[in-house]
Formats: C-alpha cells, structure tokens, sequence
C-alpha cells in the first residue's frame, strides 16, 4: 500500500511534536525528583524558603522540604526513566499505525529525537533552572490554602475543647427539661383518659 507524501509529512511533524512532548513529561518527572529530594537549582532560590509566607505567617521549614532517602529515590528514577521510554514507544507506534500503516520509519524516530533535544536544551534548560523555585510555589500554594481550609476547623475545635464542659452541661438541662415536658404529657394523656372513665371506681 503506497504511503501519501502528506501522510509521511504528518508522521514528521507529529513525531517532532510528541519529542517536544516527551521533553515536556521528562521534565514533569523532574519536578517529581524535586519534591522527593532531589535538587537541580537549590542554590539559587535557597533565600526563598525564608520567607515568610503571606496568610499562614511563616516559612516552609527545612523538614518540610526532606525527600525519599537514597535507594527510594534511586528507584523512582530508574521506574521515571522506564516510564518515559515507555511512552515514548508506544507514542511512536502509534503514530506509524495512523499515519503509515503500521510500517516504521527512521526519519520518525530521528524527528521525535530531534523534537526532545531541542525541548530539553531550549525551555527545558529554562525549566530547570527555576525548577526550586516552581516547586516553591507550588508547596507554598498548598500550604496556604490547606491552612485556610484548617483554620475554621481547628477554630472549631478549640471552641469545643474550651466549652466542652459547659456543653455537656447545656446538653444534661436540655435532656432533662425533655424528660420533663414528655412525663407531663403522658401525665395530662393519662388524667384525661381517667377523667373520661371517672376519677373513681366502685365495686359492685
């Protein structure tokens, strides 16, 4: 079955494109490595885990920021990189099933090549080196509106901890004002239903 020139310039460009693709989602998994403790940038933006944050008034502490210990991290890279190839070769498959029935082409692998390198050493590089403070941002981001989904819980339960007694308290009164209101009903019920058949009783 002959292959359209067209068909084999989409293979080209979709494979150059998924390359970038590629660089894209290795970069993510860097971002990953990052967050479990490994460091590509930490120098430079060090000075931002200081600051204070606005809203929770204080910094992301150090301990905060420990990742997975060495054989961990070892291991997340190795299943990252198995992850990335194996993306990569069924991204390509796919491509050769849509646009060339099936039969592969180098110039398809070259391309997707092409398209990581040129990602990975252009906004790649970039990424990278404000790769600590993304992370930064992101961690800061989630602290903050975690603390502002906490704050009116734990205010809650500080007022409960503080009036807990005085609840339970309130709570007996309630219970025995209850108790109360329902013996005079079946009290009032039970002197109706004697006033209906007569207070008194004689035997014949």
């Amino acid at each position: 079955m002959e292959i359209s020139p067209l068909s084999l310039s989409f293979l080209l460009l979709y494979s150059f494109v998924f390359g970038a693709f590629l660089g894209v989602f290795h970069d993510a998994n860097r971002i990953v490595r990052i967050f479990c403790g490994v460091h590509y940038s930490e120098k430079r933006f060090k000075s931002l885990y200081a600051r204070r944050l606005p809203i929770v008034h204080r910094s992301l502490s150090v301990k905060e920021t420990k990742g997975l210990r060495k054989g961990a991290l070892n291991l997340l890279i190795f299943f990252q990189d198995i992850l990335l190839f194996l993306v990569g070769a069924v991204g390509l498959v796919i491509l050769h099933y849509e646009y060339n029935s099936g039969r592969f082409r180098f110039f398809s692998l070259l391309a997707m090549v092409v398209g990581f390198l040129l990602y990975y050493f252009t906004l790649g590089k970039l990424v990278m080196f404000f790769s600590e403070a993304i992370v930064f941002v992101i961690k800061a981001t989630f602290l903050i509106v975690f603390d502002c989904i906490l704050r009116p819980i734990r205010a809650i339960g500080r007022f409960l901890s503080k009036n807990l007694k005085k609840i339970g308290i309130f709570y007996q009164i309630f219970l025995e004002k209850r108790r109360r209101k329902l013996y005079n009903i079946n009290k009032k019920k039970r002197l109706l239903t004697d006033a209906k058949k007569g207070f008194v009783s004689f035997d014949v």
